[in-house]
């Protein structure tokens, strides 16, 4: 990703998904069921500098969440 971007939209199937949403946000267990959607923030400058424990999680939802509403 360009430093120009501010952000980007990451596409993964499982487990890669719900281990690289916890290894960004600090080796914290997070499982993301299918279809789930979240957002991290990242505290860094540039992208080359994301590591684990970068990031984090300002929110996470699913599927019966969103059809709950």
């Amino acid at each position: 990703v360009s430093d120009e971007r501010q952000s980007a939209l990451l596409v993964f199937h499982e487990p890669t998904c719900s281990e690289t949403l916890s290894d960004l946000v600090g080796h914290v267990s997070v499982k993301m069921p299918t279809g789930a959607l979240a957002r991290i923030d990242l505290q860094v400058e540039r992208w080359e500098d994301v590591e684990p424990g970068a990031g984090i999680l300002v929110w996470l939802t699913t599927p019966k969440i969103l059809k709950s509403r």
